[in-house]
Formats: C-alpha cells, structure tokens, sequence
C-alpha cells in the first residue's frame, strides 16, 4: 500500500454554523480548502499557500487555530491515503467574498474570486452529509470534531 499522502485542510466557519467546502469540477465529493506542501514546506505553510491560491484571499495566520491530524481514505481517489492536518479559521466572514462563492442559503460571498475549477459552497455544520456528498475525512473526522469542540483552538502547533 502506498504511503498516505500529506495533506493540509482549513475550516472556514461562518457564526459556527456553516463550513465552507470545496469541489474540483467534475468530481464528487466536497472537502476542506487546501493541499499538499512543496517539498521542504511546513504543513501550516501549506495551508495558508493552497487557501490564497483556491479562493484567491489572505488568510489571517494568527486566526488559524489547530483542530486535529487524522489518516482517512482520500476523496474522489481510490485506493489512496491522507496523513491530514486540518486547521480552523473563525473569520470566514471576514476573508471570503464576492464571485463565484454561494453563501449562506444561496446568497453570495461578498469577496473571493475562485479559479474556475473549483465549486464553493456554505454549508450547515450540522447537516452537511444532507447537502453535498462528504469526503471521508470530513464526516469521519473533521465535522465530529468541530460539534464536539464548539470552542476549540490551540493555537499552530
């Protein structure tokens, strides 16, 4: 089996009711903004790097609050593992905006352009499995996580 691959996710929250989640066109499942590091990048670094580059906005560093690292089969891949480490940002409100982005019961975002490729969506937090199809990591990890911990975050490890 090949080894899992590193992975870094942000949850960007609005008033700790909705998450905002991801899709690369022409794929199934929704997970978390981010990516891979480059070689010799901090996993931390990686997630700010993937955030500007999918939703084209500046995430606030100091707002990133460490949620948890898990293995979990990886989305809209068979067959492939994910070593994710998955922060939280509160100031989704704050960061994302106008464009392509669907709001909050299909309102637009005010303020991040997103590259083409991708589908953004709001989503309840607690009922995200009945809106989108979910990847594993995300409704085995990251959402039971996010309901146990209402008022989480340690700051980066």
């Amino acid at each position: 089996m090949a080894k899992p691959v590193k992975v870094a996710g942000v949850c960007f929250l609005y008033q700790r009711e909705h998450i905002l989640l991801i899709r690369k066109r022409h794929t199934t499942q929704f997970v978390l903004p981010g990516g891979k590091p480059h070689p010799h990048e901090s996993i931390h670094a990686a997630a700010i790097r993937e955030c500007a580059a999918t939703l084209n906005i500046t995430v606030d560093v100091a707002a990133l609050r460490f949620l948890g690292r898990w293995t979990s089969p990886a989305a809209n891949k068979r067959d492939r593992t994910i070593d994710a480490t998955v922060y939280v940002h509160d100031g989704a409100g704050q960061v994302c905006g106008a464009g392509q982005v669907c709001g909050v019961g299909g309102l637009p975002v005010p303020g991040a352009h997103t590259r083409p490729e991708f589908d953004i969506v709001w989503v309840p937090l607690r009922t995200a499995q009945e809106h989108v199809e979910l990847a594993p990591l995300l409704s085995a990890k990251v959402l039971p996580a996010l309901q146990k911990h209402p008022y989480l975050g340690q700051v980066r490890p």
